[in-house]
């Protein structure tokens, strides 16, 4: 639908309707997207374009393959910047 954060029937076709699984990569997204925005955060902070093109594009990855649509666009959005040295 659309205003939902994750794409459920994506999230359920990934992981074969096996909701442990889903809790899996739930919990595992969670803890490697915080640490993704981090390191998002220190590279704008340090205008470090090659790290902020890293960390974009590991975070878009990772939110594509749980169904964060709206994060995996925004995050492809910095990573795209970051291709052009913007950060």
């Amino acid at each position: 639908k659309d205003g939902d954060v994750l794409d459920w029937e994506h999230l359920q076709a990934v992981s074969g309707g096996d909701d442990e699984f889903v809790a899996m990569l739930l919990s595992e997204y969670r803890q490697s997207a915080g640490q993704y925005v981090e390191r998002i955060a220190a590279a704008i902070a340090s205008n470090d374009a090659s790290e902020l093109r890293s960390a974009a594009h590991a975070l878009k990855g990772s939110s594509r393959t749980i169904g964060a649509t709206s994060l995996a666009a925004a995050s492809e959005l910095l990573e795209r910047q970051a291709l052009q040295g913007e950060t």
